[in-house]
């Protein structure tokens, strides 16, 4: 019985410590980089009872050799339907070396998908687990998606 209040107790109490947000970050690698995947994706929320919402979904993480790229997909979704605006999409903190195409990054309200491409240059350093982030905006909507990029020897 004490295991078994214990068990429910401890989620309850960190529930109650850190409260509930209405921004969802995404917490994806941050706290265990090992367990990163460039096929995993989270989804990160920016919304409120009533009013317009912006949803992202992307990689948590992307391994490059030097001098090679990788293609990096990532999906909006708009609500409600009227709120049909583009999505600029910016890559922000990446490692020295690393470029993303096209550098003005938009998916257009016609879409719910665009890709975008990180190159490494031939002579980028190593890296292991950079931390980076993937900022989506939409009118007053901005979505933050952590993303980790290594960088390995070619």
């Amino acid at each position: 019985m004490k295991k078994l209040v214990a068990f429910l107790t401890v989620p309850l109490l960190c529930v109650a410590l850190t409260g509930c947000p209405s921004t969802s970050t995404n917490q994806g690698t941050k706290d265990n980089p090992a367990k990163a995947n460039k096929n995993n994706t989270n989804t990160n929320t920016n919304t409120a009872d009533g009013e317009k919402s912006l949803e992202v979904k992307a990689p948590d993480s992307v391994t490059l050799k030097q001098g090679d790229s990788e293609n990096v997909k990532i999906s909006v979704t708009r609500k409600p339907a009227s709120f049909d605006e583009d999505v600029h999409i910016t890559f922000e903190g990446l490692p020295t070396g690393v470029t993303v195409a096209p550098a003005d990054g938009k998916i257009s309200k016609a879409s719910n998908d665009g890709t975008f491409t990180l190159r490494a240059a031939d002579d980028a350093g190593e890296v292991s687990n950079a931390g980076a982030k993937i900022v989506a905006k939409s009118g007053d909507k901005t979505v933050n998606h952590n993303l980790s990029v290594t960088i390995k020897k070619k």
